[in-house]
This record gives C-alpha cells, sequence and structure tokens, in this order.
C-alpha cells in the first residue's frame, strides 16, 4: 500500500503540491494479523505523527442474520 495524497487545503484554501505530505506507509499479513507501519511528514513541519501496530480478528459468538 502507498498513501499519495493529491492536494493539500488549510481551512478550504488549496495549497501548493509542493507542501503535499510524504507517507512511506506498508502494510502486510502474518499469520491473522494484519501489520501496519505508517509515517506522515511534510517538507514544512518534518514528522507529523508515526504509528505502527497490528489488527487482528478477535473469536466471538456466531450471529445468525436470517
Amino acid at each position: 500500500m502507498h498513501l499519495a495524497p493529491e492536494r493539500l487545503s488549510f481551512l478550504g484554501v488549496p495549497l501548493p503540491s509542493i507542501l503535499l505530505d510524504r507517507s512511506p506507509s506498508f502494510e502486510r499479513t502474518e499469520g491473522d494479523r494484519f501489520l501496519f507501519d505508517v509515517t506522515v511528514s511534510s517538507p514544512v513541519t518534518g514528522l507529523i505523527v508515526a504509528y505502527e501496530g497490528w489488527l487482528e480478528e478477535m473469536p466471538g459468538p456466531a450471529t445468525d442474520m436470517d
């Protein structure tokens, strides 16, 4: 997965594309887990946020939707 922003605005005002953030984000599966690593930064501000973690399905009671 690659996140590629196409436009940026602040308070509804379009900003130049040079200010678009860089987001090297990765995802993969490992067994029953969905692993991800997301980084968002901007040429102006530098690192904005970085997060890595995982999601996994939790066993639960079966539901009958009929």
